[in-house]
C-alpha cells in the first residue's frame, strides 16, 4: 500500500510497504508494487506549523526509543510535530537562545540540530553583528525530521525617532520585534520592505488565520482583527482597512438582500480583493468596489434597470469614491451615471452584466479639460467601464484620494497655522502629481508610489506631526495587542471596538468612519478607551487578550522596576516623560519594592502597570 500524505511544511512524503522512499524539495516519490496503489491513496493533512506527517505501513521491528526506528502497526500513522517558533531579538554582544519544542506520537528522542546563524541554541553575539539573521532549526526523531527557519533581529539599541514614527504610523501599533527590527533595517529599508509585501515571510500568521472559520459576522469582524494584530505586511493591512472604508458597504443591508451566509462571504471576498490590490492601481480598486457583490446590493445597483434608473451608486460614485463632494460634477453627470449601469447586476454570486436591462444610448459624462467625455452607444458594459477609466484618471480623484491619504497618514490638516495648512496643500499637490504620472493601468504601484511620496516627504517628519494622530478604536485595540504580544482569537476584541464606536462592516452611511482622530474623542468614548485597556489586562478575561506579563519581561530581559517602566514607556508611548516615568515608577514600587520573582504579586502589579501607561494622554496618540 502507498500513502501519501500533505505537511504544513508544503512537501508531501510518501512511505511504500518496503520503505523504499527517495524525497525531493516538493514532494517524495516512493516505489510501490501494488498495482492498485492509485487507488488506495490517502491524503493526511497536518494542521501546525512545522509539522510532519508519515504514514506507515508494514515497518519491521526496529526497537524504540532513541534507537532504531519504532514498531507501528500497518497502517498505522506517526506525527512529528515542532511548535511554531516567533522571531527572536536581542541587542548586539547579548546572548540569543532558541528554545525549539517538538511531539512525536511513538515518542524516542528528539534530536534538534541548527544550521545558519546558529549552530546550538545559543549564541553569543558580537557588537557589529546587527541585522536579521537566519536559523535553520531541524527536529529528527525515529527517522523523520522537519524544519523552519527563524528569523533572529540582532539589534544595536539605537533605533531613531523617525524610524519608529514611520513604524507606528504605517502598523496597527508597535510590538517589541518591529521596534528591533525598524533599528536593524533603518527607515528606508523597512519602508521599501513594506512597500513591496510580497517580500515578507508570513507563515506564521498565514497559518494562523488559515484554521480560523468564517461563518457568521462575529467571524468576519474577528477574522479582519486577526489581520490587523498579527500579520508582518502592517502597510498592506492598513491600507486594506482604508480602501474597505473607503468603498464602504453595511453587511446589514447586504444580509436584508441575500441572508446571513453569502453576505458574509460576500464581505470577506470584497475584503480580500481589496488586500491584493490595495497598494497597487486606483483603477482596480474602483473596478473591484463596482462589481462587488457587496455594493451592488448595498447601493441598488442590483435593481437598477433602464426602465427605472436608480442614482445611488452613480452619486456615490462620485461624491465619496472619487472625485469628492466638491469635485466639479454636476447632477447631470449623476443622472447620466445612473442610466450609465443599468443592468450592472448580481448572478450566481458574482458580477453579471443583464444587457436586457441596459439603456444603451449615447451620453456625456463630465468633461476633461473642458471637453465632453462622449460614452457612444452600442457600448453595453464597456460604457460603465469607460466611465470608471474617467474617474479613475480624473484630477479631481486624484486630489481627492491624495487628501484621504495625507489626512491619514500625516495629519488632520490642522488650522493652527496658516504655514503648517500650506505645507499640507503642497504635500498633497505632489502627491497629485505621482498620483496621475502612475496613472496608467500597466502601473501596477501606482498607491504604493503615491505612499511613497509622502512617507519620504518632510511634513510627514515634521516634528508636529509626530505622535499628534488619536488613534481610531480598531487602532487602539490592535496596539494594546501587538505591544503586548497578546495571544487572541479576536472575537471578544472586536466587540471593544464596536464598544468604542467603530463597528466593523456594519457602517449604515455610505461615507465610511473617519480618518481624523478628532472624531474618535469624546468624554464617553475615552472612558470606554479605558475600560477596553482595563479589560484587556485583565486575568481570565474571556479570551480577550492572553499575555504572561512575567514571561514577557523576562524575554526582553526587563526586570528591574526602572527597566520595567523605561521599556513600557518606551515601546508603548514612544518616548519616557521624566514625569511619567516617576509615577510609573513610584506605582509600580508601592506598597514595597517590586520583585519580579514574587510571582503572583509581580503579575498583577505589572498589569496594573500597564493599564496604567495605557491611560495616559499619549497613548491616544501615534
Amino acid at each position: 500500500m502507498n500513502k501519501k500524505l500533505e505537511i504544513s511544511s508544503e512537501k508531501l512524503i510518501d512511505i511504500s510497504e518496503n520503505n523504499e522512499t527517495m524525497v525531493a524539495d516538493d514532494k517524495a516519490i516512493v516505489k510501490d508494487d501494488d498495482s492498485n496503489s492509485e487507488n488506495k491513496e490517502s491524503i493526511v493533512k497536518a494542521g501546525l506549523v512545522g509539522a510532519a506527517a508519515l504514514a506507515l505501513a508494514g515497518c519491521k521491528d526496529g526497537g524504540g526509543g532513541g534507537g532504531g526506528p519504532t514498531i507501528a502497526p500497518p497502517g498505522s500513522v506517526v506525527v512529528l510535530n515542532m511548535d511554531p517558533i516567533a522571531d527572536i531579538a536581542v541587542q548586539e554582544g547579548q546572548v540569543a537562545m532558541l528554545n525549539p519544542a517538538a511531539t512525536s506520537s511513538v515518542g524516542g528522542n528528539l534530536v534538534f540540530t541548527f544550521t545558519g546563524y546558529m549552530t546550538s541554541n545559543s549564541k553569543q553575539t558580537q557588537v557589529g553583528d546587527a541585522g536579521i539573521q537566519t536559523v535553520k532549526v531541524t527536529v529528527t526523531s525515529a527517522g523523520l525530521s522537519v524544519s523552519q527557519d527563524v528569523r533572529v533581529i540582532v539589534h544595536t539599541g539605537n533605533v531613531t525617532t523617525a524610524s519608529l514614527h514611520l513604524a507606528r504610523r504605517t502598523s496597527f501599533g508597535m510590538t517589541p520585534n518591529l521596534y528591533y527590527e525598524v533599528d536593524v533595517l533603518g527607515r528606508q529599508a523597512y519602508l521599501e520592505q513594506q512597500l513591496a509585501p510580497a517580500s515578507i515571510n508570513d507563515n506564521l500568521f498565514q497559518r494562523r488565520i488559515g484554521s480560523v472559520t468564517v461563518t457568521r459576522r462575529h467571524h468576519l469582524k474577528a477574522w479582519t482583527m486577526l489581520h490587523m494584530v498579527y500579520s508582518k505586511k502592517q502597510l498592506l493591512e492598513v491600507m486594506t482597512w482604508f480602501w474597505d472604508n473607503h468603498f464602504n458597504t453595511d453587511i446589514n443591508v447586504v444580509r436584508n438582500n441575500v441572508g446571513r451566509d453569502d453576505s458574509v462571504t460576500y464581505e470577506r471576498n470584497e475584503n480580500e480583493a481589496f488586500r491584493a490590490n490595495a497598494l497597487g492601481n486606483f483603477r482596480q480598486l474602483l473596478g473591484i468596489s463596482a462589481k462587488s457583490p457587496s455594493m451592488l446590493l448595498y447601493l441598488d445597483s442590483a435593481k437598477n434597470r433602464a426602465s427605472d434608473s436608480n442614482e445611488n451608486y452613480s452619486r456615490e460614485l462620485l461624491e465619496l469614491h472619487t472625485m469628492g463632494v466638491d469635485g466639479g460634477y454636476t447632477h447631470l453627470d449623476i443622472e447620466a451615471g445612473a442610466e450609465i449601469f443599468t443592468g450592472w447586476h448580481l448572478r450566481n454570486d458574482q458580477f453579471f452584466f443583464n444587457a436586457a436591462r441596459h439603456r444603451d444610448v449615447q451620453h456625456n459624462y463630465l468633461t476633461t479639460n473642458n471637453i465632453p467625455n462622449i460614452i457612444p452607444a452600442g457600448g453595453g458594459v464597456a460604457q460603465g467601464e469607460q466611465v470608471l477609466d474617467i474617474l479613475a484618471s480624473h484630477p479631481e480623484t486624484a486630489k481627492f484620494i491624495c487628501t484621504k491619504l495625507v489626512t491619514l497618514f500625516v495629519s488632520d490638516i490642522p488650522r493652527q497655522t496658516q504655514l503648517q495648512t500650506q505645507a499640507i496643500r503642497n504635500l498633497i499637490a505632489n502627491c497629485v502629481t505621482t498620483y496621475l504620472a502612475f496613472d496608467n493601468s500597466a502601473n501596477q504601484d501606482q498607491i504604493a508610489q503615491v505612499l511613497r511620496t509622502i512617507f519620504s516627504s518632510t511634513e510627514f517628519n515634521a516634528a508636529a506631526n509626530q505622535n499628534s494622530k488619536v488613534k481610531s478604536p480598531v487602532e487602539f485595540a490592535a496596539s494594546i495587542a501587538r505591544g503586548l504580544e497578546g495571544e487572541t482569537n479576536a472575537s471578544a476584541l472586536q466587540e471593544l471596538v464596536t464598544n468604542m464606536g467603530l463597528n466593523l462592516y456594519e457602517k449604515l452611511e455610505p461615507t465610511g468612519y473617519s480618518e481624523k482622530g478628532v472624531d474618535w474623542i469624546s468624554a464617553n468614548l475615552l472612558m470606554e478607551r479605558y475600560k477596553t485597556a482595563d479589560l484587556m489586562l485583565r486575568q481570565n478575561n474571556r479570551s480577550r487578550l492572553e499575555t504572561d506579563m512575567i514571561g514577557y519581561c523576562n524575554r526582553h530581559g526587563v526586570t528591574s522596576t526602572n527597566a520595567i517602566v523605561d521599556f513600557f514607556l518606551t515601546r508603548l508611548l514612544g518616548d519616557s516623560p521624566a514625569a511619567a516615568r516617576a509615577n510609573a515608577i513610584a506605582f509600580l514600587d508601592s506598597p514595597t519594592p517590586f520583585n519580579i520573582n514574587n510571582a503572583s504579586q509581580a503579575n498583577s502589579r505589572l498589569r496594573r502597570l500597564v493599564t496604567l501607561i495605557m491611560s495616559y494622554p499619549q497613548f491616544q496618540f501615534q
